[in-house]
């Protein structure tokens, strides 16, 4: 949300990625043909002003990692850890396939693979939440306007869901949420 890139500091830098302002989400019956029903950010039981938006994944990390590393990160990418040997309060030592690494602190940006949780033990696979998710990015999509025309859009079926949310001015991520082997 804009609250926490504010609070880093990174709010008036993260302007020049393309973004679309998002003020809430809609839920919508895939089955029926009730009304869509619209949750605006501004109506929630958080602080008022909330502010979110929505951008393609990808440019966003790679500006986040870059601010990291501007401000004296150590960035290690490209290599894979191989063994974690020390993660506690006193700091991490990993071993890449080249390396080993010393830190304070890491951030795990391993994504499935779950790196510190399986090193920590506390990965879990719970039966029979087993999905898998297909998506794309359209161009041209027909929005509602603004606000509405921002919102994340749900759509609930019995055995799956969709989203369609607004990454930029001209494209829309499109992608569904189903059990694997579907």
């Amino acid at each position: 949300s804009v609250l926490q890139l504010q609070r880093l500091g990174l709010w008036d830098r993260a302007q020049h990625l393309p973004m679309v302002q998002k003020l809430g989400a809609s839920f919508i019956g895939a089955a029926d043909t009730t009304e869509p029903v619209h949750f605006s950010f501004q109506e929630a039981l958080i602080a008022k002003g909330f502010e979110a938006f929505s951008m393609e994944r990808a440019p966003f990390d790679a500006w986040l990692l870059e601010e990291a590393r501007d401000s004296g990160a150590d960035v290690c990418q490209g290599s894979r850890v191989k063994r974690i040997a020390q993660l506690d309060d006193a700091g991490a030592e990993l071993h890449t396939e080249d390396q080993t690494v010393r830190a304070s602190m890491v951030v795990d940006a391993s994504g499935q693979a779950t790196v510190v949780p399986r090193h920590l033990g506390t990965r879990r696979v719970i039966e029979g939440h087993g999905r898998v998710a297909y998506a794309s990015h359209v161009r041209g999509m027909a929005r509602a306007p603004m606000p509405l025309g921002g919102y994340t859009a749900i759509v609930m079926a019995d055995d799956a869901w969709f989203w369609i949310i607004p990454v930029d001015e001209q494209r829309t991520s499109v992608g569904v949420v189903l059990p694997a082997g579907l």
